[in-house]
């Protein structure tokens, strides 16, 4: 099945439709991380879904959001780089997520923050939003410039590779997002993405 689809430079192409699984058409691997990804009666969000044509892209996914958690960075912090990555991958999907490493109105501010292109409320976040940008944009070819001002923000040469390891997910995210043209989950931030 193919699906029309417009791209950034307004020319129609086609795109190949790609399923939203459910727990009963998701191949047998992928079932498990759907069934815990679902909450009582709620269903799996759309990128899970999505995800779960892959068995290992769904695993993929899921092992690389629940290590990058683990990282030095907060909460708020992981946010930051997950959503301002997501953003500069103009990302229909990944930018009206809230919450997925901190829950807080702190986040959630900050969120709105990078949604609407508005400073962070600290120097330390907004450093960590220019070099999330700067890792996301250049593909990872940082300058000297950009390693120091994140470093004079208090960061350091760890919290450096767990940035990438923050991009990676978002762009493993958005890639999928745009290839399957993800439909934006309901309850999610209902404003579109300004790209």
């Amino acid at each position: 099945n193919t699906l029309p689809f417009v791209d950034s430079q307004s020319e129609p192409r086609t795109m190949t439709q790609f399923p939203l699984h459910t727990l009963s058409t998701a191949p047998a691997p992928s079932r498990a991380i759907l069934a815990q990804a679902m909450s009582g009666e709620r269903q799996a969000p759309n990128l899970l879904r999505a995800l779960a044509e892959a068995p290992a892209a769904l695993s993929a996914f899921q092992q690389l959001q629940s290590t990058f958690a683990t990282s030095s960075l907060t909460p708020l912090e992981q946010e930051v780089v997950y959503l301002s990555a997501a953003k500069s991958n103009a990302c229909h999907y990944c930018v009206t997520q809230s919450g997925m490493f901190d829950e807080s109105p702190e986040a959630e501010a900050a969120s709105d923050d990078i949604r609407t292109e508005r400073p962070l409320p600290t120097a330390r976040l907004q450093a960590l939003r220019r070099f999330t940008i700067a890792v996301t944009e250049q593909r990872g070819w940082v300058s000297d410039w950009d390693i120091d001002d994140f470093m004079e923000a208090g960061f350091n040469r760890s919290q450096v590779l767990e940035v990438i390891c923050g991009v990676s997910l978002a762009n493993l995210s958005s890639y999928v997002n745009h290839v399957a043209a993800t439909p934006v989950d309901g309850g999610f931030y209902p404003t579109a993405l300004d790209a």
